[in-house]
């Protein structure tokens, strides 16, 4: 069985389909919604210890109060936890806007690649400081793409870096 094709996919009459490469110079090739800036290890290791703590009081009262089985059922909320908590740090799982010079992907998180489109389907790139996402790219057919993780001044460059390479492949 095929899937069928999604109707929003197809070119609008308007954007005619020209390679163009665009310059991606001064800006990076991936960037993403976690903070940039590390936690010290102390902190790290202090939240290990208080989890741990809190994880062995929660089985302990578990035990107490209800058995082996809800031991089992603490863990196991307790690992699912941990693992939505994973998932938001990982990279392959948050948003993320990835630039390459042929083909931009924006993903909003979850799993699998994200939306990949040419850059001649873009339209433009619009930049709104001052909101948690300020970048959004507006393709041909009026879907608009956030621009995860980039900040104001960058989406600005990258909409002149569009500009310039539209300018440069229609003549």
């Amino acid at each position: 069985m095929t899937r069928p094709r999604r109707p929003d996919r197809g070119r609008p009459d308007e954007l005619v389909p020209t390679p163009m490469t665009v310059d991606l110079t001064g800006l990076r090739a991936e960037y993403d919604v976690r903070d940039p800036r590390p936690l010290r290890e102390r902190a790290r290791l202090g939240f290990r210890a208080v989890a741990l703590g809190l994880v062995a009081v929660a089985c302990g009262v578990a035990a107490w109060w209800g058995g082996a089985e809800a031991v089992v059922r603490v863990l196991g909320v307790v690992g699912l936890v941990a693992f939505l908590r994973w998932m938001t740090d990982h990279p392959r799982w948050c948003a993320r806007t990835r630039l390459e010079p042929e083909v931009p992907e924006v993903k909003d998180g979850g799993i699998g690649r994200g939306d990949r489109y040419r850059w001649w389907f873009v339209r433009e790139i619009t930049c709104r400081p001052g909101r948690a996402v300020p970048g959004r790219a507006v393709l041909g057919d009026g879907r608009r793409l956030r621009l995860h993780g980039m900040p104001a001044d960058e989406v600005d460059r990258l909409a002149e870096a569009l500009e310039r390479a539209r300018a440069a492949a229609n003549g």
